[in-house]
């Protein structure tokens, strides 16, 4: 009666029994929500919110903002500039808002709308405070985050947090738990992506709808966005024609480079212009008829339009949604020197475009699959049904981003309507693993502020949703690099440590596909009547719920639960599930909503039936 195991690395291969490695085993079709750690298989750590007040609650991006002039506590009436009932976002009774930047910071929270008296009042349900000598601005509605641009400023080595909206650039003061708005979006019904970028020292940004923008934070944190070269638009041939609008924008080499570009009231959208090298800000010279070398290219070797920027070692990577590029510095006057690349596929997003920490390049491909630069493969055949079902028709807002964590390159596909899944991809083991979180955007920053146990954000660890022997021993440090994510609802997220996602319980599967013999044996049946003992890392609660799968059957079968817990306190607990089964093949699947680590499987003394 033969043993069989399918187990971590760290518990080393048994010599008494035959063997095979958990990653070996592991189907990452049907998998969620799991991804390998040290050659165990984690459930994912959901999201924490990031961006909250002083009561802990969820700071939204506004649709509409509203500069304060008054608050009478007496009434409880906030009264503004503007016009409430025509932004975007018209206010109703019961509705809520937020004071926001205020003086006052028992104001900077969030109100209900009791009743609106005028256009430019609202009377709200709480009792107001005194305003102070700033009221601050009143934020109306929520959007979706974007974009995120992380700045570190030349002269002062401070960290800004950018947040690009459909209706706004605005700016994170961590100090203040607020956010100041930068730049207002004259069209919003035709902005759907910003791309943000450091020049030189300062901060450039474009959404193909206002003019190309930059932030001048060398000279002051206080200024705002504004037209770049002209207030109406870059002068790019020393005449009255402007370049008004771009899709695509990069710093390559002090260069600041446009893609897709809108001059003279003509999309072109095979276009790249750049301007002189070292001019940005206020002396930026797009001039390519002037005395800097400025100029432009036509990407018309293939018919598709500029996709976006990326870096590839030394080189810059100009993808178009058919083909890819490289180009380099030269010495010559054209500036650059171009090749395209023998692999003809395409990109679908820009901000699929990623780097891992190898510098190697990776993207949506336009033929629904996940590639590398130098790879004429695809990379994605584990999950290759997930990525080609991705709904092309919103390709366009494809994310991604690299974890350095957990060393993955991670995308967020739309398979719905939204960007409702993400792939992961492990570049150094070559493993695929598939998440279920909503993320509109990506982003990152870094811990500011470090908690102790009573200043912790929330009253008690299951409000907060985050492990704090887990936080407090590996994360909480000032500094320490975070990864931003942003739902569609205008919050931001951490998007990894919390025990729940955004306070709600969810699932981890695991699923493995064995034979129960190491050469993957079809042509014998199995009966497995001593079921299996389940290795996991203990935890101080949870359960893990086991199923099988054999064969051709439909559904999942269940077979028993096992605990987490073990009041002996050893690292690792092993769990006997009891069961009887027969079958040729088998797929396993291990379910929990705790933070499950499994270590492997043990299948004791099962039988060899014959092959009918």
């Amino acid at each position: 009666m033969p043993d069989f195991a399918v187990i971590s690395p760290k518990l080393g291969i048994a010599e008494n029994m035959p063997t095979v490695l958990l990653s070996e085993a592991f189907m990452a079709k049907g998998s969620q929500n799991v991804h390998e750690r040290y050659g165990r298989y984690d459930r994912m750590r959901g999201r924490l919110p990031q961006l909250t007040d002083s009561e802990s609650v969820k700071i939204k991006a506004p649709t509409d903002v509203f500069t304060i002039t008054g608050i009478n506590t007496g009434t409880k009436t906030i009264t503004i500039t503007g016009d409430h009932s025509a932004g975007a976002t018209a206010l109703a009774a019961g509705d809520t808002i937020r004071i926001n930047g205020g003086t006052t910071a028992g104001n900077n929270i969030t109100f209900t709308v009791d009743t609106l008296p005028t256009t430019s009042t609202i009377v709200t349900l709480e009792t107001l405070e005194a305003a102070g000598g700033t009221p601050g601005n009143l934020f109306v509605g929520a959007t979706p985050v974007i974009e995120y641009h992380r700045h570190i400023r030349h002269n002062t080595g401070t960290e800004h947090l950018l947040l690009g909206t459909k209706y706004h650039i605005l700016l994170w003061l961590n100090s203040a738990k607020s956010l100041t708005v930068k730049w207002t979006n004259v069209d919003p019904a035709n902005v759907s992506r910003w791309e943000i970028t450091d020049h030189l020292r300062n901060v450039v940004a474009t959404n193909n709808s206002d003019f190309v923008l930059w932030w001048n934070i060398d000279s002051s944190v206080s200024n705002a966005f504004a037209a770049l070269d002209n207030a109406n638009g870059i002068d790019y041939e020393g005449t009255a024609n402007r370049l008004t609008k771009c899709k695509h924008i990069t710093s390559y080499e002090r260069y600041l480079i446009l893609g897709y570009t809108t001059e003279a009231g003509t999309v072109y959208p095979q276009r790249e212009r750049w301007a002189g090298i070292g001019t940005g800000g206020a002396t930026i010279d797009f001039d390519e008829n002037g005395s800097s070398d400025a100029g432009s290219k036509e990407f018309t070797t293939t018919p598709g339009f500029l996709m976006g920027f990326a870096r590839h070692g030394d080189d810059l990577i100009i993808s178009k949604d058919d083909s890819m590029y490289r180009s380099w510095i030269v010495t010559a006057d054209t500036v650059f020197e171009y090749e395209e690349f023998t692999l003809k596929v395409g990109n679908l997003s820009a901000d699929s475009l990623v780097n891992d920490k190898s510098g190697r390049l990776y993207w949506i491909g336009s033929d629904l699959t996940i590639r590398e630069i130098n790879t004429p493969r695809p990379i994605s055949t584990a999950v290759d049904i997930t990525v080609k079902g991705l709904n092309t028709a919103q390709a366009e807002f494809i994310q991604g981003t690299y974890i350095d964590e957990f060393e993955e390159v991670w995308w967020s596909l739309p398979l719905g309507s939204t960007n409702d899944t993400i792939v992961a991809f492990h570049p150094n083991s070559g493993r695929s693993f598939v998440y279920k979180f909503p993320v509109r955007a990506f982003g990152d920053f870094t811990q500011q502020e470090a908690f102790t146990y009573d200043t912790l954000p929330y009253g008690t660890y299951t409000a907060w949703g985050a492990d704090w022997l887990f936080y407090d021993t590996q994360k909480n440090v000032v500094g320490f690099p975070l990864d931003l994510a942003s739902d569609y609802l205008g919050n931001t997220f951490d998007l990894h440590r919390g025990d729940t996602d955004d306070g709600t319980a969810f699932t981890g599967t695991l699923i493995i596909s064995t034979t129960l013999t190491v050469q993957k044996s079809l042509n014998m049946f199995k009966r497995v009547n001593n079921g299996a003992d389940l290795i996991l890392n203990r935890k101080s609660s949870g359960t893990v719920t086991l199923y099988v799968n054999r064969d051709t059957e439909r559904s999942w079968q269940l077979l028993g639960t096992a605990s987490l817990i073990d009041t002996d306190l050893p690292e690792t607990v092993i769990v006997h599930v009891p069961f009887d089964i027969r079958g040729k093949s088998f797929q396993f699947k291990a379910e929990s909503p705790d933070q499950m680590e499994i270590l492997g499987y043990i299948f004791r003394e099962f039988d060899f039936d014959d092959s009918r």
